[in-house]
Parts: C-alpha cells; structure tokens; sequence
C-alpha cells in the first residue's frame, strides 16, 4: 500500500471517527435533558438548579445535640434513628502541636 493511500484511509478514519462522536455527544445531551426534567419533576431545586435532597418530617434531634451543635435540626434527610454515635466528642482528639521527631 503507497504512502498516500495510507494517508488517505487515515483521513477517511479520523473523519468517520469525528461525526461518530458528534452524532454520540447530541444523543447523550438529549438523554441527559431528559434526566434532568424527570430529576427536576420529582426533586425540589435550588437556587442554582441543584436538586435538592427530599426532607423527612420535623423530629426531635438526638438527645444533647442542640447543646452541642449550631444546626438546624429541622432539615434532615435520614431518621434520627439511624445515625450511630461513636468516635471521639467534639474536640476529643488533641492538636499537633509540639511534636517530636525520632529517627527510627
């Protein structure tokens, strides 16, 4: 096969190659589209678009939680009930400060 005719089927690829990508990337902009009216119909929005988690019904927060925490406790997406204490309290685990290095 001569060098031009190499050069020739390269270019047939490479065009061929383009419009398969530009015909996939408008395909999956409608999809997309799509997606995003089915989101936005189910999901409330925010400012900015963003879909907005569904909010559960007011509960009381977890015991000691209001003392503990500037939250608001009236917006929760997930059952009081199934979050799990554990860890260290709040400012439990000390700061690095004065350290000292050891050669091992």
């Amino acid at each position: 096969m001569s060098q031009i005719a190499r050069l020739s089927q390269k270019r047939t690829w490479l065009i061929s190659g383009f419009f398969l990508l530009v015909a996939c990337s408008a395909c999956a902009s409608d999809e997309y589209k799509e997606l995003a009216v089915e989101t936005s119909s189910v999901l409330p929005l925010n400012d900015t678009g963003e879909a907005l988690p569904n909010l559960l019904p007011e509960e009381p927060p977890p015991p000691g939680a209001q003392e503990q925490f500037k939250t608001d406790f009236s917006k929760h997406s997930v059952p009081y009930a199934e979050i799990l204490s554990g860890g260290p309290p709040k400012d439990g685990i000390p700061a690095i400060d004065n350290t000292v290095h050891q050669r091992g």
